[in-house]
């Protein structure tokens, strides 16, 4: 705070180093604390604006059919699906362009350097304007981090803005899933979402992991239950008792398939880490067993049968001893059939 206050908003490596002097450290120990703020976003930024303009560029001679706009225009596009940041556009103080941008693109014009690279540099600043419907500020740093910040890079995304809480759900159930819980770090669910890692960003949405991951198993059961739901209401009512049993199985299968990542983050985790076995047993049966005093024997067996069904042929990746599926529900609604009210 002092060396904010003392010297001003700074690049992070320089306020480091003089907030380290500010508390007495050596010239050296200043060095280091500036040194180590160094990274992808901040020192090395440049990196990766050059690789972008670059690979642009590239993929500009090496065609022989699109314009520079129009691959610019693919670039951009795919960028806004992935919701990535964009290399060297956007600027904390020159909100709609950086007046020493201009004058640097004079000097490389008149010195006849304004290459092919320039070329992709401005083609990407079109495809920008084009695609978010306002100028984007390019930068002209060499340090620093030269990209869009927070508030330019939300507007890159297709449709409506997606939280930050959101995106770390959908970034941790996927790395659950993949890593398992034990292999899932902040840091590392920090850097895939975007955030700064190691600076605590994640602990302004969720207290701990164990919280993160009940939050995640909760949303997945509920888009879960959502998609169930519309299955279900979309079905047609059929009058005939067999058929009616068959088609009520292969629907049951096809919601129990809807969970199909948290049973296999059940399966991989459920025995190392408790939590994640309590979550997952609390949150399921609410939407696949319904209320216990709904539940009827025979109903509860054969969604036993369907889950064993499901999760052999899963580890097996294929059919079950190659038992098709259609046959797998004939005969499971032939023995699992109900009795009629007249029988």
């Amino acid at each position: 705070m002092v060396a904010s206050i003392d010297h001003g908003a700074r690049a992070p490596s320089v306020l480091a180093a003089r907030t380290a002097v500010s508390g007495g450290a050596s010239l050296q120990a200043a060095a280091a604390a500036g040194l180590l703020t160094l990274g992808e976003f901040h020192g090395a930024a440049v990196e990766s604006s050059m690789l972008a303009i670059a690979g642009l560029a590239d993929a500009a001679r090496a065609s022989n059919r699109r314009t520079l706009d129009a691959i610019a225009d693919e670039l951009v596009a795919e960028w806004r699906a992935q919701g990535k940041r964009v290399p060297a556009f956007g600027h904390r103080q020159h909100k709609r362009r950086d007046p020493r941008l201009d004058r640097l693109l004079a000097v490389a014009r008149d010195a006849d350097v304004a290459g092919d690279h320039v070329a992709a540099a401005l083609a990407l600043e079109g495809a920008l304007t084009r695609a978010i419907g306002r100028p984007m500020p390019r930068s002209s740093r060499r340090r620093g981090p030269p990209m869009c910040h927070a508030d330019e890079m939300t507007t890159l995304k297709q449709g409506p803005r997606v939280r930050t809480r959101d995106r770390i759900l959908d970034v941790a159930l996927d790395m659950f899933v993949e890593e398992g819980f034990g292999g899932t770090t902040i840091i590392e669910v920090e850097r895939r979402v975007g955030l700064t890692p190691g600076t605590g960003s994640f602990y302004r949405h969720f207290r701990s992991k164990e919280e993160l991951l009940r939050a995640a198993i909760e949303r997945e059961v509920t888009r879960c239950a959502a998609e169930i739901a519309a299955a279900h209401a979309a079905a047609p009512v059929l009058d005939d008792p067999a058929q009616a049993r068959t088609q009520e199985l292969a629907r049951w299968l096809q919601d129990l398939r809807s969970f199909h990542r948290l049973f296999r983050l059940l399966l991989s985790d459920g025995d190392r880490f408790p939590e994640v076995r309590r979550t997952i047993q609390a949150a399921i049966p609410r939407v696949i067993e319904g209320p216990p005093a709904d539940r009827n024997p025979v109903d509860v067996v054969a969604t036993a049968a369907l889950l064993g069904y499901q999760l052999l042929g899963q580890a097996w990746g294929r059919p079950y001893l190659n038992l098709d599926e259609d046959e797998f529900i004939a005969v499971l609604a032939g023995m699992t059939e109900q009795p009629t009210n007249e029988e």
